[in-house]
């Protein structure tokens, strides 16, 4: 086995080769080997494969540095010193070829060069030396600190012809520095102008794509520090000045004409033949414009600034052609649009057929006059045309050719459309069909133009209905329909859906329900309406969209502007129900930035957790038998079929009531912009009196979710429990129940979400609930299952030191965590050791800017909770009452509300006492509004003659003591529970224990 290391090696003094490479064996047991060592060891001839014979007589050289690299050819290299360890860079960067520069000193005598026998330099010499540095200062070089925008053109000039491989003869002379300033002189002038050029002279030369390409953007005015100057015109004299002094000293620099110059040449003097021929085309054009200018005008073209055309002798050009027909169409003195009949809308054809029609003019045999309208700013300008009547005298002819400026002057935004209107369909045509081309421009521009015809307006208006749906579905069933309603081919399908809806299947009522009486269909929304229909139908029956079968529909509200677009052949009418008042909360914003932690939460850690949402709906009122009652409940509107009537009882005579229970599971978005509205629904139909909700059933239900992903004399629940105490009782009901029960879970599961059904579940069983109560007594074997409150559990050890470890409580949220200690005797150890990860959810933390800091900023930091409803506003800060409020203003409406944050009731204020039907409305109205501290009487559109008002409070305010000057039941004074055996001394007001106690702490 190899113990050496081969590397190569070189000696170089400057760029002088002392020793050629030589093949070195270095020790490959050696730890370290500097490059001093090896040189020393090289001079004292430790390797042989040196002779030093090249070198100098004496030896006082001196180590400079030493280059390392992976090949001969050194193109990877690594510079290093003296002290610089061989053996590393041979082990790290493989490096085996190693040249070693050295230097000699120079104050030895030895090598000191000998300078008395060198020749002194003679005048000839020196004659010659100055002529070479003449001829190089005539050569042209690149400015190494250009100062302006043409000094760097000159730069790139000279670049390009050094890459075309053209170099300047040594006698070229001041001529060299002549060419290429005149050059980049032209070339700077032209820049940005090159297309104007060409068209110009109708493309009859090109000018070489490279000066398009590399010589342009240099004289960009809004570039400079002069940004008001504008790109000047090309003027012809400046352009005849650049292009003979370009051609003058091209043909005096001889070299040109020899490779690779002739190829430059070609292409420079090419530019300069495209502006000599633009030269002339603008000469043309002036003398052109001068003999327009003194041929003889008649007083009717004077007066009314118009040109009559001269009749055609020739052949007209066929871009006229559709203008001469339009204009021999036409009645005497009706102005046509010239730029309508065009065959193009380019701004430079249009011009140049608008020129051919003033010089040619038409083959009309009237007299045509020609008027140009000039719209102003940088629109183009309108053109004219018009026959006139060969029997009119002048003055008639003036008058009715100013009536026509007139009302060209007038309609001139109408002319403009149109031409807009045609410019975007031939811009466009391809892209969409004709029909959604002018509904996309008429909603644009506001465009109001009449249809060509009445197969065009029926077309439109279908379009219309198409938008207005946002259903392209709907274009295609248009196609089917037919004026003739006998010949509709969804006629057989709108009659199943009335031979549907007639069927006696249920019954509900709406808000205004008194002197209607009507029933509730199979259909529990549009779309499985449409679908409960296609299954009834025979196959091959042509099937409308949802959106389509809507549009049968009776309108919603017969005055509103889209009432014009329903059909109105059934006699159905799809309702909205209301929407709740709310006020926007204090702490909407707070809520908002907790609900994206909690998102970005489960986001992070997705893999192990599970997203769930769970509530209960409002609960389903169930009637006798054979006597049904209203289960829509206020603002709810259903779909009901025509000529159906029914007596149902009013929703205050129910017996028994049914609580849907949802849990949503939801799938974690992979990220925070995913959507959060998409998972699996499980929904729970349970029997209010035997099944009430509570936190152990909901825990035992949502357990479950997860594993799988009436009697007259009651008069309430609680009697209706009191009477029902049996098992036979029990029974009874829980059969009385279950056909609701069951009609109600099959129109659940007929309903999804995003393609997703919907999944029914059973109540928790006792059995359930009691499993799930045993596990609670692992935390406190003292709890009371009857007694869960506050001041129940405040006893319980146990639970508080539960509640103190592994539980954090905020307003919003309520949080449970282990700490996944295997010794602690609080909690279990964690079932997933990837929980650790999980950190406490934070609360949101204000960013001082109106926003909240970012989650990933708070995470694994330590929070408290500052939501803005916890802050008590001064009383500058609050909106004040009209009026001083008294014990008479709150008798006055005699009616409170309670705010669902705090539970603390609030005081109604009137000035007057209201009547009966005024407080029957107010606390109507009342029942739709979710009251929360802070919610004024302002934010609710009331009635006209309803006054009442309310105090602006916040959730930290006591109860106000004018509740007890009106006689109300005791109440803590501080969180507002109701309190029994109080006794009123008339100095204090009333408190709860708890709050008691927390005052004395």
């Amino acid at each position: 086995m190899a113990t050496n290391t081969q590397v190569a090696v070189r000696i170089l003094e400057g760029n002088t080769i002392e020793e050629p490479w030589r093949l070195l064996s270095i020790d490959k047991n050696l730890t370290s080997y500097n490059y001093g060592e090896l040189f020393n060891d090289i001079l004292d001839k430790k390797y042989d494969q040196f002779k030093l014979d090249s070198m100098k007589r004496c030896m006082k050289y001196h180590f400079k540095e030493a280059i390392a690299g992976s090949s001969l050819s050194l193109t990877e290299n690594i510079i290093g010193d003296i002290d610089t360890d061989l053996v590393n860079v041979v082990d790290v960067f493989k490096m085996r070829f190693f040249s070693l520069r050295i230097e000699h000193d120079g104050s030895c005598p030895a090598c000191r060069p000998d300078t008395s026998d060198q020749d002194r330099p003679n005048a000839f010499q020196v004659l010659m030396a100055a002529a070479r540095a003449d001829r190089e200062a005539n050569i042209p070089k690149v400015t190494d600190q250009p100062s302006n925008m043409k000094d760097r053109l000159r730069n790139e000039l000279l670049t390009f012809l050094s890459e075309k491989g053209c170099v300047f003869p040594a006698n070229c002379g001041t001529g060299a520095n002549i060419f290429i300033t005149r050059v980049c002189e032209m070339l700077y002038f032209l820049d940005g102008q090159y297309s104007k050029l060409e068209l110009e002279i109708g493309g009859r030369q090109k000018v070489a794509e490279v000066f398009k390409r590399r010589f342009s953007q240099y004289n960009v005015p809004e570039k400079s520090k002069h940004r008001k100057r504008t790109l000047t015109n090309l003027s012809e004299e400046k352009l005849e000045q650049h292009a003979i002094a370009v051609r003058e000293v091209v043909q005096s620099q001889v070299y040109l004409d020899r490779s690779p110059w002739a190829e430059v040449k070609v292409m420079i003097l090419t530019v300069v033949s495209v502006v000599e021929q633009y030269c002339v085309a603008l000469r043309a054009r002036r003398v052109k414009n001068k003999s327009s200018r003194e041929t003889h005008r008649s007083e009717v073209e004077t007066r009314t600034h118009t040109t009559i055309l001269p009749a055609n002798r020739g052949r007209l050009h066929h871009g006229l052609i559709a203008v001469e027909r339009q204009v021999e169409q036409a009645e005497p003195y009706t102005p046509v649009s010239i730029r309508e009949y065009l065959p193009t809308c380019e701004r430079r054809r249009v011009y140049e057929l608008t020129e051919e029609l003033r010089n040619s003019g038409l083959k009309v045999p009237e007299k045509c006059f020609h008027y140009v309208h000039h719209v102003g700013g940088n629109k183009t300008s309108l053109h004219f045309v018009w026959k006139g009547n060969d029997d009119d005298d002048d003055n008639t002819t003036m008058n009715l050719c100013l009536r026509v400026i007139l009302k060209i002057e007038n309609e001139a935004p109408v002319y403009e459309r149109r031409i807009t209107k045609q410019q975007f369909h031939k811009a466009f045509g391809f892209v969409a069909d004709p029909v959604a081309l002018r509904a996309i421009f008429s909603q644009l521009t506001g465009d109001n133009s009449a249809p060509v015809n009445l197969n065009a307006r029926e077309i439109d208006e279908r379009f219309l209905h198409a938008m207005l749906s946002e259903d392209a579905e709907i274009m295609v069933n248009l196609r089917h329909q037919s004026p003739d309603k006998t010949k509709d081919s969804f006629r057989p399908f709108f009659e199943a859906t009335e031979k549907y809806l007639a069927e006696d299947i249920g019954v509900a009522c709406q808000e205004h329900r008194h002197g209607e009486q009507l029933y509730l269909v199979k259909a529990v929304s549009l779309n499985d309406l449409h679908k409960r229909v296609k299954e009834r139908v025979p196959e091959g029956t042509n099937i409308p969209s949802v959106k389509w079968l809507r549009y049968q529909f009776q309108p919603i509200n017969p005055q509103a502007n889209t009432a014009k677009y329903y059909r109105g052949a059934l006699s159905i009418k799809m309702m909205v129900q209301k929407r709740q008042v709310r006020v926007s909360h204090v702490d909407a914003h707070y809520c908002a930035a907790a609900w994206r932690y909690m998102r970005e939460m489960v986001i992070r850690h997705r893999e192990i957790t599970t997203l769930v949402s769970a509530d209960d709906k409002h609960k389903i009122k169930v009637g006798e038998p054979s006597y049904p009652l209203a289960a829509a409940e206020r603002g709810k509107q259903v779909i009901v079929g025509p000529n159906q009537v029914m007596a149902v009882g009013d929703h205050d005579f129910s017996k028994c009531t049914i609580t849907p229970s949802v849990n949503f599971v939801i799938d974690i978005p992979s990220d925070i912009n995913g959507s959060f509205y998409r998972g699996k629904v499980h929904i729970g139909f349970k029997d209010s009196i035997f099944e009430p909700s509570s936190p152990l059933r909901h825990a035992a239900e949502l357990s479950e979710v997860l594993k799988t992903s009436g009697n007259a004399s009651a008069g309430s629940v609680k009697e209706m429990r009191q009477h029902l105490q049996s098992e036979e009782g029990k029974r009874e009901l829980h059969e009385s129940l279950a056909f609701p029960v069951d009609l109600l879970k099959s129109q659940m599961c007929r309903l999804s979400l995003k393609e997703n059904p919907f999944e029914t579940f059973d109540p928790a069983s006792e059995a359930t609930i009691d499993a799930m109560w045993q596990s609670c007594l692992e935390v406190d074997d003292m709890l009371q299952r009857d007694d869960l409150t506050r001041k129940g559990v405040k006893n319980c050890e146990k639970l508080r030191s539960f509640l103190d470890h592994c539980c954090i409580e905020g307003h919003y949220t309520f949080q449970v965590r282990k700490c996944g200690s295997d010794s602690c005797d609080t909690c279990r150890p964690l079932r997933d050791v990837r929980s650790k990860e999980v950190q406490n959810l934070p609360f949101p933390v204000p960013a001082g800017d109106g926003h909240y800091r970012h989650f990933e900023d708070v995470y694994t930091t330590v929070t408290k909770e500052n939501r803005p409803s916890a802050q008590t506003r001064t009383k500058g800060t609050r909106k004040a009452m009209p009026f001083s409020p008294s014990v008479q203003h709150a008798r006055n409406s005699d009616v409170m509300v309670q705010c669902s944050d705090c539970d603390k009731w609030r005081l109604v204020f009137a000035k007057k006492k209201l009547q009966p039907t005024k407080k029957k409305q107010l606390e109507d109205i009342l029942q739709d509004v979710e009251y929360t501290c802070g919610l004024l009487f302002d934010d609710i559109n009331l009635p006209k003659g309803l006054d009442v008002y309310i105090k602006d409070h916040d959730c930290g305010d006591h109860i106000e003591k004018l509740y007890y000057s009106c006689g109300y039941e005791p109440i803590c004074i501080r969180c507002g529970e109701y309190l029994e055996d109080v006794d009123d001394d008339g100095d204090t007001f009333p408190q709860c224990n708890d709050c008691t106690q927390d005052q004395g702490l």
